[in-house]
């Protein structure tokens, strides 16, 4: 007769053997004598219900320890018919401990028959509760990658570690062209783009050599109708739980259209570039011509005045005269234009609000004593901006001059200009009582080139339009509030 490794022990110590491995697997055992209908319970199994070791079990009771539902109408149902039917039972189901711990356990029943009927169940009881919750909460993982990777709008593959694709979601197929099947059967490398295939290795290599966990690239592959697919490629290394490497997660995002709208923008910026350049060129060229024409007609002008002073006497010299005087200002006006246009880069430095704004004044001291308008100034002496003085000098003359042009005859100008500090900026309030701008009609145009607003003899269009681009060539704004008959304001922030 063979022996068994418990014959080699005294029964106390196979005893001792049995109740050890029961423990330390965390099994019980149970049974149900069914001519009496007493059960009993081992040890172990009284642990995993949670109850004092003097606890008496009986079917009834410990059905009742089945969590409600399926897993309690599961263990009636197996335990019937084993009892009826002889049937054996492996299952796992969640019971409710004495104490209200929610557990998984794995019971195993079987019918100990004499003359053809169960005399008495018994079977295992053993406490899974631990790896199941492990293994459920895997199975979820399982199962939310699963519809991740089916329904993302980005591709997803999963690669072999020698290049082969394993599997694909529908993203990949419809960018690349192919279904399934065909993708499924074409390596990997045919599909890439001939320039990008050793990128794509090197870092491949330094995943599985373990050097980076994950690597994002621009790789293009080649569309099934031949053309080219540009995408980001994001790849990550799944390891086993020893640490072995077993595939490649691959995620890539179609960016073809943003790289065809990109290239197309960088090209309508090189046109954009040349055709500024040029413009830039035929702007200096008209400004240099129109001076040397300009200058012409005054000296020759000059010299009838010198040479003919008869032909001066009549009323035509001095419209001719005017005409050419006011060419010449506009060359000017044009000619900072250019400038301003052209300085790519400019300089600034830290220069006093308070004393800019006093020297600015004095340049148009006569304008406004003629005008007798009336100035007030609220503005802290330590307050800087930071500008180009040329600049700085041409904002403030352009602001004060368009006050004293636009003055309201039925009543004195008064220009009030304040400043405050918020932020890094400083805020300037050039405020004054005269005719004001009817901004509904008016206001897309206030700062465009040649736009006036009102009949005066020394509009040109020009002052706003050089003062707007001057303060924001320095990194600044200016903005406008107005009405008609009662004044305007100019709101411009400068840098500190």
């Amino acid at each position: 007769m063979k022996q068994t490794l418990l014959n080699t022990y005294s029964p106390d110590e196979a005893i001792c053997l049995f109740n050890f491995v029961q423990e330390e697997a965390t099994i019980g055992t149970w049974e149900v004598d069914l001519n009496t209908m007493q059960t009993t319970w081992s040890h172990v199994t009284k642990q995993i219900h949670e109850v004092d070791i003097e606890f008496e079990p009986n079917v009834d009771s410990a059905i009742l320890f089945y969590k409600e539902g399926y897993s309690r109408d599961t263990i009636t149902k197996l335990l019937k018919n084993c009892i009826e039917k002889f049937e054996k039972f492996d299952t796992e189901l969640q019971i409710i401990t004495a104490k209200g711990s929610e557990k998984w356990v794995r019971a195993i029943g079987i019918a100990e028959i004499k003359n053809g009927k169960a005399i008495r169940v018994c079977g295992a009881f053993q406490d899974i509760d631990e790896k199941t919750k492990v293994s459920k909460k895997i199975a979820l993982r399982e199962e939310q990658f699963r519809k991740t990777f089916e329904s993302a709008r980005i591709g997803m593959g999963i690669v072999s570690l020698d290049g082969k694709w394993i599997k694909v979601n529908d993203s990949i197929c419809n960018m690349l062209g192919y279904t399934q099947t065909e993708l499924l059967s074409i390596p990997y490398a045919d599909i890439t783009h001939s320039e990008d295939f050793g990128i794509s290795n090197r870092a491949l290599s330094k995943l599985i050599k373990g050097k980076s966990d994950s690597f994002e690239i621009q790789k293009r592959y080649i569309h099934k109708n031949g053309s080219i697919v540009s995408t980001i490629l994001s790849i990550a290394l799944v390891k086993n739980d020893v640490g072995k490497p077993i595939h490649f997660v691959y995620q890539i995002s179609n960016i073809t259209k943003i790289k065809k709208a990109k290239e197309k923008v960088n090209h309508l910026l090189e046109i954009s570039e040349k055709q500024n350049k040029r413009l830039l060129n035929f702007a200096h060229i008209v400004s240099h011509d129109l001076r040397s024409h300009y200058s012409n007609l005054d000296m020759l002008l000059n010299i009838m005045k010198i040479d003919e002073p008869q032909a001066t006497k009549n009323n035509i010299y001095p419209l001719i005269k005017d005409a050419i005087q006011h060419l010449g200002e506009t060359l000017d006006s044009l000619n900072q234009v250019v400038i301003l246009k052209s300085s790519a880069k400019i300089s600034t430095a830290s220069i006093n609000l308070s004393d800019a704004l006093k020297k600015s004044i004095s340049s148009v001291n006569a304008l406004v004593l003629k005008n007798k308008a009336i100035i007030n100034i609220d503005i802290d002496k330590n307050l800087t901006v930071f500008a180009v003085a040329a600049y700085l000098d041409s904002i403030l003359i352009n602001l004060l001059t368009n006050s004293l042009k636009y003055k309201s005859p039925e009543r004195q100008l008064q220009i009030d200009i304040s400043a405050k500090k918020e932020g890094n900026y400083i805020l300037i309030n050039f405020k004054d009582n005269g005719l004001g701008i009817d901004l509904k009609l008016h206001g897309d145009k206030i700062f465009g080139m040649y736009k006036t607003f009102h009949n005066h003899k020394d509009s040109k269009g020009l002052g706003l339009f050089i003062t707007k681009n001057q303060i924001e060539a320095i990194g600044g704004d200016i903005n406008i509030e107005s009405k008609v008959n009662v004044g305007t304001s100019f709101l411009i922030s400068l840098k500190t």
